[in-house]
């Protein structure tokens, strides 16, 4: 399918696939129109708690000061709408129940057509204080766990449901796995004061170009390889290297087979 009409129900972690998949559907000769629901930090409870809100008061928009989840869904024909967790609690898979079913059914109510897709998130910076076991913010344990426990979170969430996944988390521990790659997660900022802060959770310029492309071929069902769009920002032998780890954790994934969802 080349024309395709998607919405994200999600926080930063799905705010960070508008930078480059539009220009590389494009750039692809696909349609693409690419809108959002999303909050920042914004979990499974509260976005079904919002929408609880909304849905008695008329005066509550929770999306932007502009719109509630049921006028969003309500709002296009939508082909696909996707869903994930919020980063802290991603790897907590008490923390998805009955908030995730909830909004499915919300989902399937206002937009009866759209297929639900997982967004898999991904596992923090290696150096962020809460995945180090040493440190007073230890959760205790490492990035590779912390990417384990998520990753089971999710895949349990895709078994009940039915629900297919965007392996994001994974193609970011493929970039990671590779010598001298750097990883696609985390970047320090210089504020006004000249404060440098650095950032251990969000993709990077690299990472958001590697989960862009994971969103297209996954999207669209296409190769990483029809992909010609590169940032003046990223080289293009560096590209490659992105595109081949958003390639393999699509071919790797171990999908469910997509049917009747539990109501």
């Amino acid at each position: 399918m080349s024309h395709l009409k998607v919405l994200t129900i999600g926080n930063s972690y799905a705010d960070s696939v508008f930078f480059f998949l539009p220009k590389i559907a494009a750039a692809a000769g696909c349609d693409l129109l690419l809108e959002r629901a999303n909050i920042g930090g914004c979990s499974l409870r509260r976005h079904w708690e919002e929408h609880l809100k909304s849905c008695g008061d008329d005066t509550c928009k929770p999306y932007y000061g502009k719109f509630s989840l049921k006028e969003k869904l309500s709002s296009n024909n939508w082909d696909i709408v996707t869903i994930q967790q919020a980063s802290y609690e991603s790897w907590k898979s008490d923390s998805y129940e009955p908030y995730a079913g909830n909004i499915i059914k919300t989902i399937k109510r206002y937009a009866p057509k759209a297929e639900i897709i997982i967004q898999q998130t991904w596992s923090y910076n290696a150096d962020d204080p809460r995945l180090i076991k040493s440190s007073k913010e230890s959760w205790g344990f490492d990035q590779k766990e912390m990417f384990e426990k998520l990753a089971d979170s999710y895949r349990i969430l895709a078994e009940k449901y039915q629900l297919r996944v965007i392996p994001t988390g994974l193609a970011v521990q493929y970039s990671r796995n590779i010598p001298g790659n750097g990883d696609p997660a985390g970047f320090t900022i210089s504020k006004e004061n000249g404060e440098k802060v650095t950032d251990f959770i969000h993709l990077n310029t690299r990472g958001e170009y590697m989960q862009s492309c994971l969103w297209f071929a996954f999207l669209f069902n296409r190769k990483v390889s029809d992909i010609t769009f590169i940032p003046d920002e990223i080289g293009e032998s560096d590209a490659l290297i992105l595109q081949q780890c958003a390639q393999s954790a699509l071919e790797n994934y171990i999908q469910v087979s997509p049917g009747g969802n539990e109501e």
